[in-house]
């Protein structure tokens, strides 16, 4: 299983979302108030979100033995985490500031979960191509 580079990427997803929790994404103020730092442990909903993100990148490298449901699993996953993105830069849009250079923890994952997208892809067509060997 770990074996598998798509297993490395969506590892690398998972934990990339974890450690984004305490990262901050963005360092900034809202008009007339101190500045803060934006983290996804500090909103509900971003929290939530990261959670899920991680989760359904982790579970989903113990489904290799059905590649077809791994797919669509990585791809709800990659769905979900580019509204992660959005959803975060929807929060900073009334803030004045700039983006951290954590932020790569949050924008990275997309990224990982296409590299384990074309993984599966290769397998399933490795397994395809044995298959039609052996018949």
């Amino acid at each position: 299983m770990i074996q598998r580079i798509q297993s490395v990427w969506l590892l690398l997803a998972a934990i990339f979302a974890v450690v984004s929790l305490q990262q901050p994404f963005f360092t900034g103020s809202v008009l007339g108030q101190p500045a803060s730092e934006l983290r996804g442990s500090q909103d509900i909903f971003l929290l939530i979100l990261t959670i899920v993100v991680a989760a359904v990148s982790f579970v989903s490298i113990f489904m290799f033995k059905n590649r077809n449901k791994q797919i669509w699993i990585v791809v709800f996953d990659l769905v979900m985490s580019i509204f992660l993105i959005a959803v975060y830069f929807m929060k900073t849009k009334s803030m004045l500031g700039n983006v951290s250079i954590q932020a790569i923890f949050v924008l990275i994952i997309p990224i990982f979960l296409l590299f384990a997208i074309r993984g599966i892809a290769r397998d399933k067509k490795l397994i395809k191509s044995v298959d039609r060997l052996r018949s």
